[in-house]
């Protein structure tokens, strides 16, 4: 079982930061965040109520079903999150598999012509050159 809340969730990220005796700890997290010629210096919250440490086992029944509602639509979030990040990754890796294997196809296309040309200026017949390039006829009749 968890002993501390998770900070991404909303209720955690709310427990922690948005209570005022974390007050030090919001304002070094925004700092963190903003360019230094909008650091805080002091913040204010608009009600001051401290509701206890953030460790899970200090939560009210309610607060706990809060918490774990939060939670859960987090791990949602997360899992859809993962799920489209792992099938955009399978989809470029195949997209490039695909482009690289057409560039071999091709540049191995471009050396068999290339082969074919030296055999013609040597005098081989284009039925030889067929057969040894695997090019056709007609491609040999074009160089």
């Amino acid at each position: 079982m968890e002993k501390y809340i998770n900070l991404f969730t909303d209720f955690g990220f709310k427990k922690v930061f948005g209570e005022e005796p974390n007050k030090d700890l919001l304002i070094s997290f925004l700092n963190t965040l903003l360019p230094a010629k909008h650091q805080i210096a002091e913040l204010d919250y608009s009600r001051s109520e401290w509701q206890g440490v953030t460790e899970l086992i200090a939560f009210k029944p309610q607060e706990r079903e809060a918490y774990q509602a939060s939670l859960k639509y987090y791990r949602d979030l997360k899992n859809v999150i993962d799920t489209a990040y792992g099938d955009g990754l399978n989809e470029g890796i195949e997209q490039g598999m695909v482009k690289g294997i057409e560039q071999a196809r091709a540049e191995s296309y471009q050396e068999r012509l290339n082969t074919a040309r030296n055999f013609k200026r040597l005098g081989i017949s284009p039925e030889q050159i067929a057969e040894a390039s695997g090019l056709t006829l007609a491609e040999i009749a074009d160089l």
